[in-house]
């Protein structure tokens, strides 16, 4: 088996209006200079309303790292950015949201349209028949995972996902947000735009769902206009939709071959039909490592298992091929900071 077609991070494949003119924009009314948001991104601002204008993954890195190395005081302006980006998508589907039947058919559409919203993060879902949980993942190489570039980009992915459900929601605490890292002194940004149930020190930043949630719909709604909104969707979709990235391609390789114990640095060279020493060149070139997208997707398979499926500790270590239990566990302190123990499925996403 080859690896399926997949984009890297210098191919320029994102469209100038959107996701980067959003951010632009949300920048420059802040008070950040053009020219000191455009250094080293090799992005001129005229460029942007070029028809078939593309850009890639690394020039928005650098910009987002310009945002942050900025003087101005940019504190949540990531929020800010996530919540307006929805005004530049390239097709309507904020308004096709609001005009789903439920709550349940309005993340069918988020999850499919997704690369719209947040193009450098990848949304997963799972549903543990309690609740759904939304969990954000890089999609194509950020850099650390707790990271200030991975932690901006993660919370306006968050804060875009939270606005597109606000016709669904009834109340503030309609569901939990678990965010990357310590809480912050200043939490204000956080409650304004993800809600009042926030968790700090999650492995992940993680929208969790109640299942009872799932059957709200919007006050009003328009049966023509979704019809009309999806098709249009659809239709803009298949001509701006974006491959898996190389990163992504790497972590789907991982948990698919954990199982087998044969997804090592050499197995995933062969996959790409690449030499080791090109693959690792590769995975440096997108910020990463091997090793680093190994431990992020067995990370995900074990909180599935452990969460999701309420497997032991000893049958996620069989599953994950860790010798023993007590392996599984020094693995999983490693990848997260704490003990399996703390992420068994009791009343909420983790049992503390």
């Amino acid at each position: 088996m080859s690896a399926p077609w997949y984009f890297e991070n210098d191919n320029k494949i994102l469209p100038g209006q959107g996701f980067l003119a959003s951010l632009l924009d949300t920048c420059l009314n802040h008070g950040l200079r053009e020219g000191e948001l455009l250094s080293h991104t090799r992005i001129f601002y005229r460029d942007l309303a070029l028809p078939g204008a593309k850009f890639s993954t690394q020039q928005v890195l650098q910009l987002v790292k310009n945002v942050q190395a900025s003087r101005v005081n940019t504190r949540g302006i990531e929020f800010e950015f996530g919540a307006q980006s929805l005004n530049h998508l390239p097709i309507p589907l904020a308004q096709l949201i609001a005009n789903s039947s439920s709550l349940a058919e309005a993340l069918t559409h988020l999850i499919a349209f997704q690369t719209h919203i947040c193009p450098l993060i990848k949304i997963e879902e799972y549903n543990d028949g309690d609740a759904h949980y939304l969990v954000c993942v890089d999609r194509c190489g950020i850099g650390s995972q707790k990271g200030p570039t991975q932690q901006f980009l993660q919370n306006s992915a968050l804060a875009s996902i939270a606005r597109l459900l606000v016709p669904f929601t009834q109340h503030d605490d309609d569901w939990d947000v678990f965010l990357l890292g310590e809480e912050p002194a200043d939490v204000s940004h956080h409650y304004k735009f993800l809600g009042t149930q926030l968790h700090f020190d999650s492995p992940f930043h993680v929208l969790k769902i109640p299942q009872a949630a799932m059957k709200h719909a919007p006050v009003s709604r328009s049966r023509l206009a979704y019809e009309h909104h999806l098709s249009e969707c659809m239709h803009r979709h298949s001509q701006l939709g974006m491959p898996p990235s190389f990163i992504d391609v790497a972590m789907r390789f991982v948990q698919r071959e954990v199982e087998h114990n044969t997804h090592s640095l050499r197995c995933c060279a062969d996959y790409f039909a690449m030499s080791e020493s090109t693959l690792k060149r590769k995975f440096k070139k997108h910020h990463s490592s091997y090793q680093q997208v190994s431990d992020q997707g067995r990370t995900l398979l074990a909180l599935k298992y452990l969460h999701i499926d309420g497997l032991s500790n000893e049958r996620v270590a069989e599953k994950l091929r860790f010798t023993d239990g007590n392996n599984f566990r020094r693995s999983f302190k490693r990848w997260t900071g704490t003990l399996p123990s703390q992420y068994r499925k009791v009343d909420g996403l983790y049992s503390y």
